[in-house]
């Protein structure tokens, strides 16, 4: 067996695949996230993606509990006894890959068709829906957002897929003098006691941005597009609301829902957060920089 480790979102994992495969040949994107087994005495998340192709089939898919089309390919979730079958087919009519995650979201088994030229997409896949629920205990949520990096500090701009959230970080980077892209599609965000942290990870989507970064939260924005700019910011309650619908992870399963819930009100508590009704204009970065140190002023005001 081929054993690698990484560090995602300052949390180890260990991913184990067949003899005679390179692991970043298939991701090349976690090369960056990669550590020594020394760093790794007990990760919180195991994959063995050895298992000979369709050693997983015999398994019964029982309730589906999500099934998506996305840059990840045709994703199918389902209960399984005591656990969770993830299914991909990252192509119409290709070949089904199957992992299989036990309830507890600490150990998961893999069978793929390494035959497949899209297999390393699969296995890519199969990390990043496990880690998005699997490292939530450890206070870390997984964000589909675009995050940028100003000053030492993290920007996420959030909304649902088409609205600009790719385009207002460009504006950004645009806008401020060093201001650089942190993750284009999937940060990570560590809720720790002394405040929240944005994490980079080996998924961003079409934008090649594999950062193994980790900066301070400086605020978040949802965006909206509008005839206008202008920047509304939010309550703890409805920070939580607006924050919600970007978070990744299992939400039909009460348990692992309950867990990311709580995890995100602690966010909620602390996040500088608004909403931005914007154009696609420069005008927009400099009015949503703006209403978020707004935010991060009356914070701390709030706190001597």
């Amino acid at each position: 067996m081929n054993t690698n480790f990484f560090e995602i979102a300052e949390v180890p994992i260990e991913v184990v695949i067949p003899d005679g495969l390179d692991v970043f040949m298939l991701m090349p994107s976690f090369a960056a996230f990669a550590v020594d087994a020394s760093c790794c005495d007990a990760p919180l998340f195991r994959l063995d993606a050895s298992l000979p192709a369709g050693a997983l089939d015999s398994l019964p898919a029982g309730l589906v509990v999500d099934e998506t089309v996305n840059d990840m390919g045709r994703l199918r979730l389902s209960l399984s006894g005591s656990g969770l079958l993830l299914d991909i087919n990252y192509v119409s009519r290709g070949p089904v890959h199957r992992m299989y995650v036990d309830r507890d979201f600490r150990s998961a088994s893999a069978s793929l068709c390494w035959t497949d030229p899209h297999v390393g997409d699969a296995l890519s896949s199969m990390l990043r829906a496990a880690c998005s629920q699997a490292l939530v205990p450890c206070g870390v949520l997984s964000f589909h957002a675009s995050a940028v990096e100003l000053d030492e500090k993290a920007y996420m701009f959030l909304g649902p897929s088409g609205t600009g959230k790719s385009t207002h970080a460009a504006l950004w980077r645009s806008a401020f003098s060093g201001c650089t892209l942190l993750n284009d599609d999937n940060p990570f965000v560590v809720v720790r006691s002394d405040g929240a942290f944005v994490c980079g990870s080996p998924w961003s989507g079409k934008t090649p941005c594999y950062l193994r970064r980790v900066r301070p939260l400086g605020g978040i924005a949802r965006i909206r597009r509008a005839p206008f700019n202008r920047f509304t910011p939010l309550s703890d309650a409805s920070v939580f609301s607006a924050l919600l619908p970007s978070c990744s992870g299992i939400k039909a399963d009460a348990g692992a829902f309950g867990c990311l819930c709580d995890v995100l009100s602690a966010l909620s508590a602390v996040a500088p957060a608004g909403i931005m009704d914007c154009l696609p204009d420069v005008a927009a970065a400099l009015v949503c920089r703006r209403g978020i140190e707004n935010i991060q002023t009356k914070q701390s005001i709030n706190h001597i």
